[in-house]
């Protein structure tokens, strides 16, 4: 059987998968899941920094759209 890992984030309050992510990130690797590429800014690497940078526009997006159609069926009158 390994052996535990004591560090830093050993006593964190997280999931085992925000403490890879944080290990990772502090050794200056990209934290996302499979990639093995040296972070470029913040805790992502320059792909996958543009792959989440197009998530978070796709979800401003649709909270857009979704708010946008709220606003249309408020103005509808009720039939009675």
């Amino acid at each position: 059987m390994t052996r535990p890992i004591a560090d830093e984030f050993t006593d964190l309050a997280v999931s085992r998968e925000r403490k890879r992510q944080l290990r990772r990130v502090a050794a200056g690797y990209c934290a996302r899941a499979g990639c093995r590429a040296r972070k470029a800014r913040g805790a992502f690497c320059v792909v996958c920094a543009g792959v989440e940078s197009r998530r978070v526009a796709a979800r401003a997006k649709a909270r857009r759209a979704a708010a946008a159609l709220t606003a249309l069926n408020d103005d509808i009158p009720e039939d009675q």
